[in-house]
């Protein structure tokens, strides 16, 4: 994920939380035993769960 002093990030992900959206940035380490699809994850703000978002592996 790091480069030097460069930071590579997945996605970035859009949740609202206290009646604002927020961007979320989102870290995904792919393993080999994950294929090509759609997969849903939970977000979070300060602990708290924001929603369900999904990330689409090509």
């Amino acid at each position: 994920m790091r480069d030097n002093k460069k930071i590579w990030c997945s996605d970035v992900l859009t949740t609202e939380y206290n009646n604002q959206q927020l961007s979320v940035v989102s870290f995904v380490d792919v393993d080999k035993k994950m294929k090509s699809g759609i997969y849903y994850v939970n977000t979070f703000v300060n602990g708290n769960h924001t929603g369900k978002k999904f990330i689409t592996l090509k």
